[in-house]
């Protein structure tokens, strides 16, 4: 039967997401590791979100954890793999298809609805029952470092990733805007946890930068466990009331 992914056989197609998901961590959450905690730790110093250094041993817990994620996203994609033989998924491969225009606008929808789906989970996950069993995993981080970005417990890695096979079931998306979304996902992702501010000190005073989540915010979120729960933005935290902005003397 032809699918989306043509003659490309299981085996292969996880191999493939393996890698994927693989290269996309090391590279985006490696890269910011080497080059703000290795290569400028002293320039980045004054811009630190905590005076704390990490814990012994938590980026090895991170890294082992964070891999564990990745195996769940790779079951996932086996998930879609299998719709995609039912003639479920309705990913897309030209362009021209559809135009630029609604390429941009599924991009920003996809945004849109996963910012909002990861509000509502996030805050869900801090219910002292999911909490203690579940979202624990990922606090054990109090000090966030770039590899905390996958470090979940499988049940969250499994929820958290949904967003995409749910869907591309039911809007049409080129697949370059699924691989655009991976990756400016994670670039965000690690800058929420990189443990390092890089937007300028005065950036809830401003205008759009006042909406933008960032590793100052979230760094809070991993000390104080019930505020700033947003992923991308402080919409969801700033209309109900969870948003406790930082301001670093």
């Amino acid at each position: 039967m032809q699918t989306f992914f043509g003659e490309l056989n299981l085996k292969d197609f996880l191999v493939f997401q393996l890698l994927a998901h693989t290269f996309r961590y090391l590279l985006i959450a490696g890269g910011a590791y080497l080059v703000f905690w290795r290569l400028l730790p002293s320039r980045m110093r004054p811009h630190s979100t905590s005076f704390d250094s990490v814990m012994k041993g938590q980026i090895k817990k991170e890294i082992l954890w964070s891999f564990s994620s990745i195996g769940c996203f790779v079951l996932i994609a086996m998930g879609v793999f299998f719709a995609s033989q039912a003639g479920l998924v309705k990913l897309y491969s030209q362009v021209s298809d559809r135009g630029w225009p609604y390429w941009f606008a599924s991009l920003f929808l996809l945004m849109v609805v996963h910012e909002t789906y990861f509000y509502f989970i996030h805050r869900a996950m801090h219910h002292p029952w999911l909490f203690k069993r579940v979202h624990a995993v990922h606090h054990q981080s109090l000090n966030p470092t770039p590899f905390t970005s996958f470090s979940f417990h499988p049940l969250e890695a499994f929820l958290e990733a949904l967003v995409v096979p749910t869907m591309i079931c039911l809007i049409p998306f080129h697949l370059g805007v699924i691989l655009a979304y991976q990756f400016l996902t994670l670039i965000l992702n690690v800058n929420g946890h990189l443990g390092f501010e890089l937007y300028p000190a005065d950036h809830q005073a401003r205008p759009i930068l006042r909406f933008i989540n960032t590793a100052t915010l979230h760094g809070h979120h991993h000390k104080a466990f019930n505020c700033n729960y947003g992923l991308y933005t402080t919409f969801w935290d700033r209309w109900l009331g969870s948003l406790v902005p930082v301001v670093k003397k």
